[in-house]
């Protein structure tokens, strides 16, 4: 067999040939969908499709939520159910979410989702998908 021949130094090249992506890693080709792979810019594990262009490369790519975390963000408990649900801790998660973000207004003193965000200098730990979410951890 092939594992006998070229990979008789891996005691797991048979069980990973007949189930390719068992560890949790990425198989492309075989797998469908898109890869889950550690965002640092939202420290915890996506799916969007975007692996290339944020040079991601194969040993960081993962078959679900569950093995990048594991892998990845072993250390934060919340990695798992913040990657199936970005947001759900009324952050606001850009690219996931639609329309614009609701943040602190220091001039109005409450939150508004005007889109000015930016030129406010409001940083992504100021914006929320809610104005409730907003309001509950600021006012």
């Amino acid at each position: 067999s092939c594992c006998a021949a070229i990979y008789n130094h891996r005691d797991d090249c048979v069980p990973s040939s007949l189930d390719p992506g068992s560890d949790g890693r990425w198989v492309d080709g075989v797998m469908k969908g898109d890869p889950w792979y550690p965002s640092q810019r939202l420290s915890l594990c996506v799916n969007d499709g975007k692996q290339l262009e944020n040079f991601i490369g194969p040993h960081q790519m993962f078959g679900s939520a569950e093995s990048c975390c594991a892998a990845i963000y072993n250390h934060r408990d919340d990695c798992v159910p913040s990657s199936l649900d970005p947001g759900s801790d009324g952050r606001w998660v850009d690219g996931v979410m639609k329309g614009d973000p609701w943040y602190p207004s220091q001039r109005l003193s409450l939150c508004v989702n005007d889109g000015k965000q930016l030129e406010n200098f409001i940083g992504p730990h100021q914006m929320f998908g809610s104005a409730e979410s907003c309001c509950a951890a600021i006012y």
